[in-house]
């Protein structure tokens, strides 16, 4: 034997059943990858004594320092447990290994809770194309890359969500250990699609149960990640320098549209705040998502001043998530309004009456529109709703010492229109069913809340009985909600608390002159 081999394979190759060189102190491979080379017992005797700056020279990033009084020379079998339990996922290997690990110790079935995923969350949410799943689930149990296998803990996580079987607890756990892991493997700095995608969904996740703060934290990451890999000039350019094929930069170009959508969509829970955007705006110059090849802008058949394809007609009718695109980007012009300051009043009020007037006739052309899929025209509708509902309520605000009497009119009016057609989606079964709320996108919740909220503070309450019943058909709505996400429970503690507090002050005006109180009605 040479006197600077081992007798045998190091552990980590032996059990990979890789083949090793025995090279002291660390074997060819190890020291390749940049992972901790161990031997046996009687092969570390004859290794040569390593100095510190030795070991440091061995040491890759993912590697905690051992301690000098921990030496694993003269550690009993106790310390080096606990030396194992400090030591982080060395290498690609082991940490997708561990969180395949993870997913099997739930005892799920991939394949099914995939399957879930793409028949719900998917139809409204088209982040994943399904081939980049089913034709790698067999790498899980082999040795998955850690991107792909923290994607599929993050699906796991999302479609896991069911608060009649499953206690909060273990899904805040699950939630920790996921997040843990997507922490782990992006410290490196790396960047991938699969990232990106992870991200994503862990930002849904927490959005989806109220941690709207978090969720705005957590999207920044595989945003940038996206901006890094050039997906946000798919917007602008069919296929960008770089791209391999057209399919990638459409797959590329909808991964950038579900970041803009989940920007947006948690921004609706943040208002006042007045949080700036990470992802630019789109422009009606923006190219919509698809997955059939077409290549039409976001502008074309909005009825919105300046809008150069104002006159345009699409060449092919619009998948409904080129629909939600649209829907998106006039929300993300109510969200810029809401919180530009104009030094003329009148300004302000000519720009509210024009996107109010092209948001509703967006809404009143997707009612128009022949719709064969289950998902119709509710997709869309809700977030149109959504944007006129802030548009109106905004007119009521009196920020600059300003008031116009026509103004509030104008908005206690449009608000109650709005009311009366999205209470028009719940009773026809439009938007959803008690056994389908999986199917409603999550921005759907807001709208419901949105509007139970307007019916109590500028509902009409002259017929008091139609009023309660159709605030009551919202709470109900929402409740349906909250065995999926906690977010819908939250909305409707906040509508009822604002439902009593009202009544409460009605009930001491009722005890005061009626004609003080006649304006209000």
């Amino acid at each position: 034997m040479a006197a600077d081999l081992a007798p045998n394979a190091c552990s980590r190759c032996k059990g990979l059943k890789k083949k090793c060189d025995k090279g002291l102190p660390c074997c060819a491979r190890c020291t390749r990858l940049g992972t901790r080379c161990q031997y046996d017992i009687g092969t570390q005797d004859l290794r040569p004594v390593q100095t510190p700056s030795d070991t440091d020279s061995h040491r890759q990033p993912h590697q905690l320092p051992t301690p000098p009084s921990m030496s694993t020379r003269q550690g009993s079998p106790d310390v080096q447990s606990v030396l194992s339990m400090l030591q982080v996922c060395d290498d690609d290997e082991s940490l997708g290994r561990q969180i395949g690990a993870v997913i099997a110790g739930t005892g799920a079935d991939v394949g099914i809770f995939c399957s879930t995923y793409f028949n719900t969350l998917h139809e409204w949410f088209p982040i994943i194309p399904s081939r980049d799943i089913y034709d790698r689930i067999a790498t899980l149990s082999t040795g998955p890359s850690p991107d792909f296998a923290i994607l599929v803990l993050c699906i796991h996580l999302i479609t896991k969500i069911d608060r009649n079987s499953c206690d909060c607890q273990t899904m805040m756990q699950y939630y920790l250990t996921a997040k843990r892991f997507y922490a782990l493997v992006t410290s490196s700095g790396r960047a991938s699609k699969e990232l990106i995608q992870s991200g994503i969904i862990l930002a849904l996740y927490e959005y989806g149960n109220a941690m709207a703060d978090t969720a705005y934290v957590s999207v920044a990451g595989p945003a940038r990640m996206a901006l890094l890999l050039g997906y946000d000039k798919t917007l602008s350019e069919e296929r960008p320098d770089g791209v391999a094929s057209y399919v990638e930069a459409e797959e590329q170009r909808c991964i950038w549209w579900c970041i803009i959508i989940i920007e947006r969509v948690i921004r609706m829970d943040s208002m006042d705040k007045q949080l700036p955007f990470i992802t630019e705006s789109p422009t009606p110059y923006s190219l919509l998502p698809s997955t059939s090849g077409a290549k039409i802008h976001l502008g074309v058949g909005l009825k919105l001043p300046g809008n150069p394809f104002h006159d345009s007609t699409p060449a092919v009718r619009l998948k409904t998530f080129a629909l939600v695109a649209q829907s998106v980007y006039f929300l993300d012009r109510v969200i810029v309004h809401i919180n530009t300051t104009y030094e003329d009043v009148n300004r302000k009020s000519e720009l509210t009456a024009q996107l109010d007037q092209g948001i509703r006739a967006f809404t009143m052309s997707l009612l128009e529109g022949n719709y064969h899929d289950r998902t119709g025209h509710c997709w869309p509708h809700a977030t149109c709703l959504s944007a006129l509902l802030f548009l109106a309520r905004d007119t009521l605000e009196v920020r600059d010492g300003s008031y116009k009497y026509e103004d509030s009119c104008r908005g206690i009016l449009a608000l109650r229109s709005v009311i009366r057609i999205t209470l028009e989606g719940v009773r026809s079964g439009a938007y959803t069913t008690q056994t389908a709320v999986e199917l409603v996108p999550i921005w759907g919740l807001h709208c419901l809340y949105l509007a139970a909220t307007s019916l109590t503070e500028f509902g009409d309450q002259a017929n008091k009985q139609a009023w309660e019943e159709d605030l009551e058909c919202l709470h109900q709505t929402l409740s349906w909600f909250k065995s999926k996400w906690m977010l819908a429970g939250c909305y409707l503690d906040c509508s009822k608390m604002t439902t009593r507090i009202l009544k409460e002050a009605d009930t001491e005006y009722d005890h005061e002159d009626p004609e003080v109180c006649m304006g209000l009605h």
